[in-house]
This record gives C-alpha cells, structure tokens and sequence, in this order.
C-alpha cells in the first residue's frame, strides 16, 4: 500500500502506467492510509481535508482494474496458481491525536478486534498494510506502531506469511514458530522524502498438504504430528531482489511488492530434500548481488524450525 501520497489522479494514473510494464499475471494491491480515495466511504465524506476537489473514487478503481492490478478488501481468499492461498486487508489504527485522520483508520480495540475476527485459519499468505504489534513495528523513535489485535489474530490464525510494511523503519523479516513476519516497506524516510529504497522481497512458497486445526490439536506444532492431516509442509524463502530495485519507481517510494513463484511440479522434492520427513519450518534466503546486477556476492540461507524463533535483517 502507499503507492501514493494522497491518491490524486496523477499519482494514481502514474502508479496504473508502472504496473502496466510488469509481467506478473496476477497484482494483488492492499492499499495504505496514503490512498485515500480507496476508501470510498470515508473519503467521501472527508475529503475536503485533503483535497479541493474531490477525486472519484469509482474511476481511481476503473484505472486500476484497466492496470491489472486486483484490489485485497478485506472480504475474501483469493487462490493463486498452486493453490495458494491469499487474504488482504487494509484495516489499520487510526491515526494518532494531533495528526488528521487518513484512509482505513479503524480504533484499536473493538473496531479493530472485528475486523481481524474474520482472519480464515491457516493461510499461505497474509497481506495486510499495519504490522501486527511487536513485530517489526518500532519507529525511528523506538516506539511500537503496530496492531496488538492483529498480533492476537495471527497467533490464533497462523499464516505461512505476514507481509506488511506501514512503519519505514521496521523493513526486515521476523520468524516464530508458525509464522514468517515481513515489513516489505520499500522507503527508508518518511513519504520517501530522501529518494532512498529498501529492496523488495520475492517469495518462493511451495505446500505439500493444506494446513488444518487438526494439526495443533496433537501436540501444539503445526505439522509436528506427521499423521494424514497434518498441516505444515511448506518452502519459504524470502530474497532481497535487486534486480526489482533498479525498477522504475520514481512514484512509488512507499509502495511494499510482493512477488510470489510457485513451484507446483518440483513442491514435495523441495521440501523433502530440504529437511527431513516431517520436519516443520521455514527456508529463509538473502542474496546480496553485485552493484552492477551481473552476479550474487553474498547468499545466506537459514531454515527455521518450531522451536527456533530468530531474526533476519536485510
């Protein structure tokens, strides 16, 4: 999200053009609180706080359905290729006292508690625009930005995959024992005032078996149990893409991507040859490359398991 400043027609049709040029079958946008007229409802009631005239909130959805770009609501799991699964959703805390209040604000507590309630169980992959509370939410001040319903409803929830971004400061990836943590923020300043970006993350996922409740019902660990039903099975590796980086950007300085490569016909030999027969975790791996683009320098693989919890920085 935050593909924009304010959501004009300009910064919307400039982000419709760069989206344009990518080859990705399938975009998926969560929007942030900078898109404002994404948020139909609240925008339209709002928007002379922001704008002297208001920009339609039906034609900004027209630009990006025309770009091929599918906007994550918050009402539906989306299946990709390999039957992965996808949910996305844009709620966020709303703004603190003394700022104006922007796009998908939501009060913490109650309002917020409802709308992750809605969380389906065991996704491959959680997009949302606010990181969950203490995971890589503190600010240049030091200060926990996140969402502490959030947190509570991926715990109960437990996808493979959270990716966020939200808090500039907090780029990096964090692991638990169910789930992968990514703050994808591309800018490193605020709005990308200093022009500076962060790397973009692609993702390798690949599942054996769909995840159920049943697995943590025999002895607390996804997967652990190793019965027919067991649920975790699953790749992940998350790569600092330069190559993405170099793209051209030069409207999105805020703009979190997200790529995901399925490999469907080489999934089970990939996690058998990575790990042993029902051993559970996550494959994580950084490629630092050349500055020219030509060759990696640097790559670093570490795999997770239940009982390792770890932080990565990239």
């Amino acid at each position: 999200g935050d593909f924009s400043n304010t959501g004009t027609l300009t910064e919307v049709l400039s982000f419709c053009e760069f989206m344009k040029t990518l080859p990705h079958p399938k975009k998926y946008l969560c929007p942030g609180n900078h898109d404002l007229p994404c948020d139909a409802t609240w925008y339209e009631k709002n928007f002379p706080s922001w704008h002297d005239e208001m920009v339609s909130p039906a034609a900004v959805a027209q630009m990006l359905s025309e770009a091929g770009v599918e906007v994550l609501g918050g009402t539906e799991v989306k299946t990709l290729l390999g039957g992965l699964t996808l949910f996305g959703s844009s709620a966020q805390p709303r703004q603190p006292k003394g700022r104006p209040q922007m796009a998908f604000g939501r009060t913490r507590g109650k309002a917020l508690k409802e709308e992750w309630d809605r969380l389906p169980y065991g996704l491959d992959v959680l997009v949302t625009h606010t990181p969950p509370s203490q995971m890589l939410d503190m600010d240049i001040n030091g200060k926990h930005l996140g969402c502490e319903e959030l947190l509570i409803a991926v715990k109960r929830t437990r996808p493979l995959v959270h990716v966020f971004g939200h808090v500039h400061a907090g780029y990096g990836v964090k692991s638990d024992k169910h789930t992968t943590f990514v703050n994808a923020a591309c800018a490193r300043d605020r709005r990308g005032a200093g022009g500076s970006l962060n790397a973009p993350f692609v993702f390798d996922i690949g599942t054996v078996r769909p995840r159920t409740k049943e697995c943590a019902s025999e002895g607390g660990n996804d997967g652990a149990c190793g019965g027919a039903h067991c649920a975790r099975g699953a790749r992940v590796a998350a790569t600092a893409d330069s190559e993405l980086q170099r793209s051209k950007q030069t409207s999105l300085t805020k703009l979190p991507v997200l790529a995901l490569r399925t490999h469907k016909s080489r999934q089970k030999h990939a996690v058998d040859t990575l790990q042993p027969k029902h051993t559970v975790g996550v494959t994580l791996q950084v490629t630092l490359m050349h500055p020219d683009g030509t060759r990696p320098l640097i790559e670093w693989r570490m795999f997770i398991t239940p009982r390792y919890e770890g932080s990565l920085y990239v």
